[in-house]
């Protein structure tokens, strides 16, 4: 089960704060949830991100609230890794526990979950799906996802390659 495998990623990342590799994980999955069309995997990608911006935050992580928070956090994605098929709305609810963190306490992280939709996106657009897929893969506007865009040197930031090339690459995906 590959999103097992991304959520122990995610533990092993979250539990020791490392904040990098969160981020790369978060684009790791936005990648491999596009070409997998695998919506849980790119939750995992929203939920790296989102993480990742509560970890920068001192203020944040020194507070009562998000000791319970991580606590959680921590024994539910335990809880999934043990079990996934048992647990399958932990991802769910970690995400629904992320926006209510955000707007109870934390008015600079209202929308962090919007936010970290808007991020994965463009890595999902980055990687060539087109900005309506992009948009319907993480489920946010896509004129949202297309002023993000705009104001990002993200098409700098990778490099494009030729139609032939990614027909090669779609082919070998697909075994012909």
């Amino acid at each position: 089960m590959k999103i097992k495998n991304e959520v122990k990623k995610l533990f092993s990342y979250y539990k020791s704060r490392n904040i990098a590799m969160l981020k790369k994980l978060s684009e790791d999955c936005a990648e491999k949830g596009f070409v997998d069309q695998n919506k849980d995997i790119i939750d995992v990608a929203i939920i790296s991100n989102a993480l990742a911006k509560f970890l920068e935050k001192e203020d944040v992580i020194e507070s009562d609230e998000w000791k319970r928070f991580n606590e959680d956090v921590i024994e539910w994605l335990a809880n999934f890794i043990k079990a996934p098929q048992k647990n399958p709305e932990i991802i769910e609810k970690i995400i629904k526990r992320i926006e209510i963190l955000g707007e109870k306490k934390y008015p600079f992280l209202v929308g962090l979950i919007e936010k970290s939709k808007i991020k994965v996106g463009a890595q999902i657009y980055a990687h060539g799906a087109s900005l309506g897929v992009a948009a319907e893969l993480v489920e946010i506007n896509k004129t949202e996802l297309s002023l993000y865009i705009s104001h990002t040197r993200l098409p700098e930031k990778y490099e494009t390659i030729s139609l032939k090339e990614r027909y090669e690459f779609v082919k070998k995906l697909w075994g012909e």
